[in-house]
This record gives C-alpha cells, sequence and structure tokens, in this order.
C-alpha cells in the first residue's frame, strides 16, 4: 500500500502466473472489480510487475498497464 501524492491510497496484489495464461487476466479483471465495489475505489489498473502508481498521470500513462478499470 502506499499514498500519492494526490492523497489516494493504492492497493497492490499479485497474483503467480508464469504462463502468462488469459485466464489470470480474467481472474485479475474480477478481483479488481470486486475490490474495487468492497473499497468503493474509484479505479483500477492490472499489468506485470507494476510499482505503485505516486500521481494520477503516472497511473494514466504507464505502458506496462493491461487492465484499466476507471469508474
Amino acid at each position: 500500500m502506499t499514498v500519492t501524492r494526490e492523497g489516494a491510497l493504492v492497493l497492490g496484489l499479485s497474483l503467480d502466473d508464469p504462463d502468462n495464461t488469459p485466464e489470470s487476466r480474467h481472474e485479475a479483471s474480477g478481483l479488481m472489480a470486486a475490490l474495487g465495489s468492497e473499497f468503493d475505489a474509484a479505479a483500477a489498473v492490472g499489468g506485470v510487475e507494476l510499482a505503485p502508481a505516486q500521481s494520477r498521470d503516472e497511473w494514466w500513462e504507464n505502458a506496462m498497464v493491461l487492465l484499466r478499470d476507471p469508474v
């Protein structure tokens, strides 16, 4: 967990997927939706080895993001 320069809380988690399977991306998408709902999140991202965003601009511009769910 970290806090961005704008004061937003960032929660990170990992899924083990050494084979980069489509099922893992589907699982990640479901987890993003569930956690976003549970924690009333404004947005969520998923990707490979993402460092926590330190600002909204960094969140939008990260080329490693595979899933993005602004609410």
